[in-house]
């Protein structure tokens, strides 16, 4: 019994651990955007102020 319970705490896992890295991921590429977007703003108005 106990080895069929970890079997099932694996398949479990597996999801949670794909939907963990598609959460990571999409918030590592959200703040990445963030920032060049950011530093091009930063650009833009000191571009501006000269």
């Amino acid at each position: 019994v106990g080895e069929e319970k970890d079997l099932n705490d694996h398949v479990v896992s597996i999801p949670v651990l794909i939907v963990t890295g598609a959460v990571t991921g999409a918030f590592g590429v959200t703040s990445i955007a963030i920032v060049i977007v950011m530093s091009k703003i930063r650009g833009n108005l000191s571009q501006q102020h000269n």
